[in-house]
Formats: structure tokens, sequence, C-alpha cells
């Protein structure tokens, strides 16, 4: 008799144990099968943080489409400024023109293109901007003053 209940109580302890691990090979297989067979696979890397806002900024190309980042322009240089304004050099890839310069602000989380895309500026700009960014663009050459 006490060795039927032993016999019992290891029959519970197996179950017990067998139950979790079924679910975990049931999981794996699962796993396994969604990803065809590889065990991981390795994502392209993604394009520049601020491709797509740049891409706007800059406008449709010749066959009126947004442009896209890596076949109609580049990004050559990022400089941030008071934690929510960054400075990018754009490079154009099918047109023979000099980098371009755009200002970005960021507004609730997203950068927005507010100045440029442009090889030199009015000095009225200098009024919007933060006061390292402006003598940035003045030391850089970028700033003029215009004649009426």
């Amino acid at each position: 008799m006490a060795m039927e209940k032993d016999d019992n109580i290891i029959k519970r302890a197996f179950v017990a144990a067998a139950i979790p691990l079924g679910v975990l090979i049931i999981a794996f297989v699962a796993r396994l099968s969604m990803l065809q067979g590889h065990a991981l696979r390795q994502l392209a890397p993604a394009n520049n943080d601020f491709a797509g806002a740049v891409a706007q900024g800059i406008g449709p190309n010749q066959q009126h489409t947004l442009q896209v980042y890596g076949k109609d322009f580049s990004l050559s240089s990022v400089k941030y400024f008071d934690n929510t304004w960054a400075l990018i050099s754009v490079i154009p890839k099918n047109v023979s023109t000099d980098k371009a310069t755009i200002i970005l602000n960021k507004v609730d989380g997203m950068y927005r293109v507010v100045l440029g895309p442009g090889t030199a500026f009015p000095t009225v700009v200098l009024n919007e901007l933060p006061l390292d960014l402006g003598q940035y663009l003045v030391n850089q050459g970028v700033i003029y003053e215009p004649t009426n």
C-alpha cells in the first residue's frame, strides 16, 4: 500500500513537471515555425533619423515625388544646439550644386524643418534662432546682409 502511494506521488510529480516542459517545447517549435527555421533575422539598418523631415523640407524631385534618402540626397553632418535644434548638411545626389543647410526644431518630440534648405540665409533669421546656433551660422559664413 505504501508502495502505491509512492508511485502515485512520483506520477503526479512527473506530470507536474511535464506540463510546463511541454508548453516550453510547443512555444519553441511555434517560434521556429514563425521564423521559418531561422533562429534570428538580421534587420536592414534604418534610414537616418532625420531623413523623412529633410525629404519633406527639400520638396519633390523632378518626378514630382518625395525625395528619397540615399537615392536623391545624403546627410553629411548633424550638429545639435540647445537639445531641441539640429543643423544638417544635405548633399544632393542627382544635381550638381553645393551642399545645403537645413535647420530643424524639435516640437512635441518630432523634428520639423524651420529653415532651409539653402546655402545662405538673411540676417533676419537670427532673430528666431538660439544664440549659439545663430553664431555658428555666422561663423560658417552662411548669413548675409540683404541689399534692398
